[in-house]
């Protein structure tokens, strides 16, 4: 311990709190396998979640301590918390380790976040969740052990960009369903945002980070069946560009104020940024309560009109926000921007959906394609890289077997190539890509050739529908562009403009 301690920095001569409730908590970790668990229940009739009650619990005999765990490089750091990768000595499994000095938690009042996060973790169990695996602590610091989530955070995959529609619907269809999960059973995340989603090695979300999640037991609702406010939680609590008006107001927030933040991860899914942004967090909170925010031009109308219905000021007003389970996220999941999402089969046993012929060609190409609507196409294929050199001394480039080796990887390669032309061909049709790109520039279908991974082994017909001329490496770059009738789809490449969402 000691070695490890003079590794990391971590302290070691503090205690957590002197709260004695606390203290006992915690003292219930040491060698903990967490057990109960709040299992998925099948859906009720309404089509909405029925709250499933935890499960006893069963101590675990083996005793747990960090000298079990080898710890790599750092995941992720917090206030008072470091992420590490680590593995665990006996099994050589991947795991995350969560340490939580006591003395910075101590320093900035937050006493209760790691145990209501214990807590949260142990009594639920949703593919999107990520799944706890022990709890223990010591004299320097408490340690949260849950499963290694290999793709990092959304918001790595989402920043600046964005993700294309058919994607981003997904991850929003996901990461509705666990809200959903969590409110059925009377928890409240209220830090939704790309930072607190991972994804997994199958490319399916993992929600994480409920420290400042909020509990609301059978008894905080009324006769009506709607939620009533105790006075224990901190109501200002998340992060600004996704906290919503209540919390900025420090007022009484349910499963509301989640819809809220889900439609800020939503805005940032599509555009690559959150929809509130100011130079500091209360010109930040200013733009929030007077919802000021717009949406760039070529955002697809039905996301707009979602996001638009969710970030709303008055809770109620929010899509999904009814007190009926009817009126909840049953009234979110049939909205149109989630019509190609299968609700009735579970997401996370789905496959992530193909991207579009619309989705990989040019803005300006893709403006005229959206006429004819988008087909699913095959995955691209990758060209295979060139091996590296023979380990010997003195010796330079590749071997001859290496480089028979990479010729007919990469003959294999042009024969998936065509195979996937001919798909192309298939799935959208030689007419309707050749009336799509028609009048455009000779740039925009050259790049249009290059997204479809098809150029240089382009079919007849695909060639002619596409008017690309025949590859000629020698005069390629001295083709003049062909005669077009108008700009217009430069012009939509380079627009920037933004607009108020209405």
């Amino acid at each position: 311990m000691a070695e490890a301690v003079a590794k990391y920095g971590l302290s070691v001569t503090v205690l957590l709190a002197e709260r004695g409730c606390e203290r006992t908590h915690w003292q219930t970790l040491a060698s903990e396998d967490v057990r109960a668990k709040l299992q998925p229940t099948p859906s009720a009739a309404d089509g909405s979640v029925a709250p499933a009650k935890p499960q006893a619990r069963r101590p675990d005999a083996i005793r747990v301590q960090l000298s079990d765990f080898e710890l790599g490089r750092v995941l992720g750091e917090g206030n008072y918390s470091r992420v590490f990768l680590a593995t665990w000595r006996s099994t050589g499994e991947k795991v995350a380790v969560k340490l939580i000095e006591k003395k910075k938690v101590e320093r900035f009042k937050k006493q209760a976040e790691p145990l209501m996060e214990k807590h949260v973790l142990s009594i639920t169990s949703h593919p999107s969740i990520v799944r706890l695996l022990h709890t223990f602590h010591d004299s320097a610091c408490l340690y949260i052990v849950t499963e290694y989530v290999p793709g990092g955070e959304l918001w790595n995959l989402t920043h600046r960009t964005g993700v294309r529609h058919s994607l981003g619907a997904f991850y929003a269809a996901e990461l509705l369903d666990v809200l959903e999960y969590l409110h059925a059973n009377s928890i409240v995340h209220r830090d939704v945002k790309p930072e607190n989603v991972l994804i997994g090695a199958n490319g399916h979300i993992k929600l994480i980070d409920f420290g400042t999640a909020k509990t609301l037991g059978d008894d905080a609702r009324d006769t009506a069946g709607n939620f009533k406010f105790g006075r224990n939680f901190k109501e200002f609590v998340g992060t600004a560009e996704y906290m919503p008006p209540e919390a900025i107001n420090n007022k009484p927030a349910d499963f509301r104020a989640d819809l809220w933040s889900f439609g800020g991860t939503l805005y940032h899914l599509v555009t690559g940024h959150p929809p509130f942004k100011g130079p500091s967090e209360y010109l930040t909170f200013k733009r929030v309560l007077e919802l000021k925010y717009r949406c760039p031009v070529g955002m697809p109308d039905d996301a707009r009109d979602l996001i638009h219905r969710l970030l709303r000021l008055e809770p109620r007003e929010r899509l999904g926000g009814g007190d009926g389970r009817a009126d909840r996220h049953a009234a979110i999941k049939a909205h149109a921007y989630f019509r190609e999402i299968d609700w009735s089969v579970p997401l996370h046993a789905q496959r992530l959906p193909s991207p579009t012929l619309v989705e990989l060609a040019t803005p300006g190409a893709a403006k005229r394609l959206r006429e004819f609507g988008g087909a699913a196409l095959p995955a691209p294929v990758e060209p295979p890289p060139l091996p590296p050199p023979a380990a010997r001394k003195r010796r330079r480039g590749p071997t001859d077997a290496e480089l028979a080796q990479h010729a007919a990887a990469c003959a294999e390669r042009e024969q998936r190539v065509a195979d996937r032309a001919s798909a192309v061909l298939r799935i959208v049709g030689a007419g309707a890509v050749a009336a799509a790109v028609r009048g455009a520039p000779y740039d925009v279908r050259r790049r249009i050739a290059l997204h479809l991974d098809v150029r240089e082994q382009l079919s007849e017909e695909l060639r002619v529908a596409l008017q690309m001329p025949e590859p000629e490496p020698e005069i390629v770059d001295e083709i003049e562009p062909l005669p077009d009738s108008g700009d217009e789809g430069s012009a939509s490449e380079s627009e920037e403009v933004s607009e108020p969402c209405k």
